[in-house]
């Protein structure tokens, strides 16, 4: 089974984490239950993810990315199958001053 994550928008502060799960057709498995997740942050700290069903075979919860950095997630499945993600949250860039 493969999994997918994305964090929308990835940047620092308020995040969405959405996984999703996909079966060998292509399309979301509908026959994963309680999903588990731990965020590790760039400073190496460790923060368990509730996920909420979105629909079967997606999850979602919101995090907080505190800084910028490499990111890691690992999910796993009820039986224990683990993947890990890696996503980088960029610095915020300075505009131009005005004057």
């Amino acid at each position: 089974m493969a999994r997918a994550a994305a964090v929308p928008p990835t940047a620092p502060g308020p995040n969405q984490l959405q996984v999703s799960f996909i079966n060998g057709v292509g399309v979301l498995a509908s026959d994963v239950d309680a999903p588990s997740a731990v965020l590790r942050q760039p400073d190496g700290a460790e923060q368990p993810v509730e996920l909420q069903p979105l629909s079967p075979g997606s999850f979602v919860s919101p995090v907080s990315l505190p800084t910028a950095g490499v990111y890691r997630l690992a999910v796993s499945d009820a039986g224990g199958d683990a993947t890990t993600f890696r996503f980088q949250v960029p610095r915020k860039v300075r505009g131009p001053k005005g004057g």
